[in-house]
């Protein structure tokens, strides 16, 4: 879907707004069981954050090295960002039942706004080719593999991921 219609940018929008729409339901005051089998079918069908964040990264990174370690990140960060997700919402739950989900919609509107200003729109909807970094040779420097680190768009990547959880 990301490669055709959206982008990969796109599809991060898209995650998030179905985030907010299923949170949003469940923080309802007495809502009901239908509604939140619906809203958990909402975040079911459009919740692919980590599908758009790791094909972005593919596609930022160069083959080999550099790609094998902003990968690695990405997917440690949101290791830690699920595990530290569980326990504060449970302690927001002891201020509230629907306070987690609205901090969780609250959270998602800034990874909305975060994702339209800081990420590139990448992967632009009927252009999935790869570019020619892509097929460089994975034999870089060790300088030059540290030199990416800073590089901002894969950092913002890593942060939105790290907010989006």
């Amino acid at each position: 879907m990301s490669d055709r219609i959206l982008g990969h940018r796109g599809l991060l929008l898209l995650s998030f707004v179905g985030a907010i729409i299923s949170y949003g339901i469940v923080g309802l005051p007495g809502v009901s069981l239908p509604w939140l089998m619906s809203s958990r079918v909402v975040v079911g069908l459009v919740k692919q954050s980590m599908t758009a964040s790791t094909a972005m990264m593919t596609e930022l990174t160069s083959v080999g090295l550099e790609r094998t370690f902003w990968i690695g990140r990405l997917s440690s960060v949101m290791q830690i960002a699920w595990i530290t997700g569980q326990a504060i919402g449970g302690f927001l739950n002891q201020l509230g039942t629907s306070t987690p989900a609205l901090v969780a919609v609250s959270m998602y509107v800034a990874d909305l706004s975060l994702v339209r200003l800081a990420l590139p729109a990448s992967s632009m909807p009927n252009n999935s080719q790869k570019s020619d970094q892509n097929t460089v040779a994975s034999s870089k420097s060790i300088r030059q593999m540290f030199s990416t680190l800073a590089t901002p768009t894969l950092v913002r990547v890593v942060a939105v991921n790290l907010a989006s959880q």
